[in-house]
């Protein structure tokens, strides 16, 4: 059976790539033939190249460089390169079964703007009949549907076979629309340590940080204070991460053997329970976005390390907190695992969820 999988992968961005890399990872290791659907589409890419080189943004042009080595060298993607949704309408016998996700593929941005019209490709609106139709840990981005979404998105969804999201909300937004779905985790956490340490690259000491900080949503207090707090104060004279745009790899190499985390990235947290870090997970209570990481440490009974507004006592609280029965978190992690396959084993059975 061969799957094809329409995702973000894409994005300059390390949670992307790696829950890209992730699901295909596992479709494999369950004995399916699986690719990323390389969809290009052309009016974002141009954007992008825009930013990256005409503005001659030297962040932004080493960031791009970092991923596309990456995708060339670690991702498995189809040979055939998509840049509309149009070319995608040309697919018709390559795939028993195309999945959509994970990541913010129904975000109401990219579906109105990425082909300067309204574009519903990680609906899968291009996918034949006979072709089985799936999402998997698919997010809207939103605590709510937004009237672009019922209007272009909804129509299709009612065509899948099955549907599961990456939020337990999205659950009740799909369920009032009549459309069940199940919450699944996210496809980094299908896979072992084991099976991430094939593509770490091994680093010296001398580069290991004291304090992996990775902030991505910078100018509100709970992110830019804390920060400034853990540097300044909890973890003064230690060595950070800061700002370093590093290879993906590296990445991971320097998360893993930190000493602590402080993140607001959904999949930086992720990672610090698949390598059992001590972590601080910025969920800032005004952000539209926040109901991941409250699902995720909810789901695996560490919702007491997430802070939801800049507080120095609850800061040096879990700081100070180094006691992680790291045991119960990993029988929770798996048996959530465990499910989501058995969710993707169905679905690809076309057994469950029809609509």
């Amino acid at each position: 059976m061969k799957i094809g999988v329409m995702t973000f992968h894409w994005a300059t961005n390390y949670g992307a790539v790696l829950q890209s890399y992730a699901l295909v990872k596992c479709l494999k290791e369950m004995g399916y033939e699986a690719e990323d659907i390389n969809y290009l589409p052309r009016e974002t890419m141009l954007k992008l190249r825009f930013f990256d080189l005409y503005l001659r943004r030297f962040v932004n042009i080493k960031r791009s460089s970092i991923f596309k080595k990456f995708r060339k060298n670690v991702l498995t993607v189809s040979k055939k390169t998509y840049g509309s949704n149009r070319a995608l309408h040309g697919i018709t016998n390559e795939y028993d079964a195309i999945i959509t996700g994970s990541d913010q593929i129904w975000n109401k941005s990219f579906l109105m703007t990425a082909e300067k019209k309204p574009t519903p490709s990680y609906f899968l609106d291009f996918v034949p009949e006979n072709v089985l139709r799936i999402s998997y840990a698919a997010s809207f981005g939103s605590n709510e549907l937004s009237e672009e979404v019922k209007k272009y998105g909804l129509p299709e969804l009612r065509k899948f076979h099955a549907v599961s999201v990456r939020e337990n909300n999205a659950v009740g937004l799909l369920g009032a629309e009549g459309i069940p779905a199940k919450a699944v985790c996210d496809p980094t956490l299908l896979l072992e340590p084991a099976s991430y340490a094939e593509i770490i690259k091994p680093l010296d000491e001398n580069d290991r940080v004291e304090l992996f900080n990775f902030l991505l949503r910078t100018g509100r207090d709970s992110t830019d204070k804390t920060n400034q707090y853990m540097v300044d104060s909890l973890f003064a004279g230690k060595k950070s991460l800061g700002e370093a745009i590093i290879p993906v790899e590296d990445w991971l190499w320097k998360l893993k053997n930190s000493d602590f985390v402080v993140t607001d990235s959904f999949h930086c947290v992720v990672f610090s329970i698949i390598f059992h870090k001590p972590f601080l997970a910025i969920n800032d209570k005004n952000c539209a976005m926040n109901a991941r990481i409250r699902t995720l440490t909810e789901r695996l009974g560490l919702a007491h390390r997430v802070l939801e507004e800049y507080d120095t006592e609850k800061i040096r609280k879990i700081v100070a907190d180094q006691e992680f029965d790291w045991k119960s978190v990993d029988e929770k992690r798996r048996a959530w695992a465990d499910e989501s396959k058995e969710f993707l084993i169905q679905s690809l059975r076309g057994n469950i969820w029809k609509l």
